[in-house]
């Protein structure tokens, strides 16, 4: 039960953080479109990631449990690997609105989290 606690957590803050910086860096004309993208994203993935372990369950549980996690793992090392690449065109947005996340950003596109 802990645990469904904190990946709850950590999925409200990843949306919720997604969903600001997604807003903030697109400009005004632009924001209704780049939003329908995300929510086809969020909507349209849940339903075909949650194809394949059902099927895999039935053969064995612990294994499709197994298998998820190191999904999860690998996708997360492969994002973190791509973040700073993506946080370098937003750098100048944030500057330019004076955001007090430019600092982190800037961080971000030096070679590491500040």
């Amino acid at each position: 039960m802990g645990m469904m606690l904190v990946a709850g957590f950590g999925m409200m803050q990843g949306m919720a953080s997604s969903n600001t910086i997604i807003q903030t860096i697109v400009s005004e004309d632009k924001r209704g479109r780049v939003m329908s993208y995300y929510t086809i994203a969020f909507v349209g993935m849940a339903p075909s990631a949650a194809c394949w372990p059902g099927p895999c369950a039935l053969v064995r549980a612990p294994l499709t449990v197994i298998l998820n996690g190191a999904t999860v793992i690998l996708g997360a090392a492969w994002f973190t690997t791509r973040l700073p690449p993506c946080a370098q065109p937003s750098t100048p947005i944030y500057s330019r609105d004076g955001n007090p996340a430019v600092e982190v950003v800037s961080g971000m596109t030096a070679g590491g989290a500040s």
